[in-house]
């Protein structure tokens, strides 16, 4: 059943309100139906460079939720809260005219954002296929959002304009308490009309963000502890097709991130449960290799553990156990679904407590071995 619920939504499970204010749902990237841009073939080597195949499978899912929540809203201003490399934002404006705030905190992505706004302008209005100009592009607001600070405060504070008039508040995979302070800002903000937001890193939020709502505080026995809010993170489809097609050397890594784990507590206990480098690992690989590997990449060093580490004595034992890990870990990945619907069904409860909202849906909008956090959540004033 939960698996069924983590399935992709196909045209036909979209809520009907969708269907009914946007009828044109098959849209593609190189497809403009906008008044902004000629409806036209967008060659999409342009559009779409620098954009990997996830990121361009979701924005093509999006399109068919975002425009018509804007028309079925009434609004055709949206602030895109951690929009990265801005490219979703970007083909909105493009393709729909929509007015965007792009917030990002990364100085990097900022620039990056504007340099892919600029290249794919300009070859528009040398072909005479857009009317756009540069200033009708989104509009990016570099800055940190503060937990209790008004998003349309923290736009104003920078650009010195402020959000005009009603918005749709937009979240693509936004991080930890990212994603809470959408959603409060969603509830308190009255010129918040519209949300479309996509969770992830739910190991970040601390424990008084869980549970949100009032249904779910009344009834629930239980907190959620780290561990289980990070299980949350991981796609039980992407691990079972490592599991069909036999590939189980590399589920390994599993057991060797485990024996990681110990030295840095050993050795550098202050980056206790710090990500590392991502390490695709074979038969061939041992746990020294893998080891340096994921806990250094020249001179940056995620974890301060001597090379004799990877090989001590003590470790030896914990190599031989790597399989019941693997086996630990497989029992997880069963409740990681169940997990993660918990919480994202105790946002949708939240949602729906709050006055004016008329609708709020949980939707499996993204192929999840593509995307694996592919629910969205959805609301309407």
């Amino acid at each position: 059943m939960i698996r069924k619920f983590r399935t992709i939504a196909s045209d036909a499970r979209l809520p009907q309100e969708f269907h009914d204010n946007h009828p044109e749902t098959e849209l593609s990237l190189s497809f403009a139906n906008g008044s902004h841009t000629r409806p036209e073939k967008i060659s999409d080597h342009i559009l779409c460079r620098k954009i990997k195949l996830k990121k361009r499978h979701e924005i093509e899912r999006l399109f068919k939720v975002i425009p018509p929540l804007m028309t079925l809203s009434g609004v055709s201003h949206i602030i895109d809260c951690g929009s990265g490399q801005g490219h979703l934002d970007r083909l909105l404006t493009i393709i729909y005219g929509y007015k965007i705030h792009s917030i990002e905190m990364d100085c990097d992505n900022v620039e990056n954002a504007q340099l892919h706004d600029k290249t794919a302008l300009e070859y528009l209005q040398r072909l005479k296929m857009t009317q756009l100009e540069h200033s009708d592009m989104p509009t990016k607001v570099n800055c940190f959002l503060k937990s209790g600070q008004h998003i349309d405060e923290a736009i104003e504070a920078i650009d010195g304009q402020g959000v005009v008039g009603e918005h749709l508040l937009l979240g693509l995979h936004a991080c930890g308490p990212l994603s809470n302070m959408i959603l409060e800002q969603f509830a308190d903000n009255p010129k918040c009309r519209a949300l479309v937001l996509a969770c992830c890193c739910y190991m970040k939020n601390g424990k008084e963000k869980f549970p949100m709502s009032q249904y779910l505080g009344e009834r629930m026995p239980f907190v959620l502890s780290r561990e289980a809010k990070e299980v949350a993170c991981h796609a039980i489809e992407k691990f079972l097709e490592k599991f069909n097609a036999n590939e189980l050397d590399s589920l390994r890594v599993h057991g060797y991130r485990a024996i990681l784990e110990h030295l840095i507590l050993k050795h550098d206990p202050s980056k206790k449960h710090t990500g590392m480098r991502s390490v695709r690992i074979d038969s061939s690989m041992g746990f020294k290799q893998y080891g340096l590997k994921a806990s250094r990449n020249g001179d940056t060093i995620w974890a301060n553990i001597p090379d004799d580490g990877f090989d001590s004595e003590e470790i030896q034992p914990m190599l031989e156990e790597c399989d019941r890990v693997v086996l630990y870990y497989s029992l997880r990945m069963l409740v990681a679904p169940i997990v993660e619907a918990l919480i994202l069904l105790d946002y949708e409860h939240y949602l729906a407590e709050q006055t004016g909202v008329k609708s709020t849906y949980v939707i499996p909008l993204f192929e999840p071995t593509l995307s694996p956090r592919n629910m969205i959540l959805v609301a309407h004033k």
